[in-house]
């Protein structure tokens, strides 16, 4: 992630989703962690963040962000 996470939260589904600021454009976005296997990695699990959205205004961001991460 190249943004400075504003808050981090977790659906029914145990997935990881983090909400996001770019300091630099002043935009927002949304990233899932997602663990893909690899077997060049110690124990063969790569942990990367992929964005859902992103270069977005804040109200856009927390949206979908409230979204994902309701139960």
């Amino acid at each position: 992630m190249s943004a400075n996470p504003v808050g981090t939260g977790k659906d029914s589904k145990g997935r990881v989703f983090a909400l996001t600021r770019n300091k630099l454009t002043d935009t927002y976005g949304v990233y899932q962690l997602c663990e893909n296997y690899d077997g060049k990695v110690r124990g063969g699990i790569r942990k990367t963040w992929r964005y859902i959205i992103k270069d977005v205004d804040y109200a856009t961001a927390r949206q979908l962000w409230n979204k994902k991460t309701s139960k």
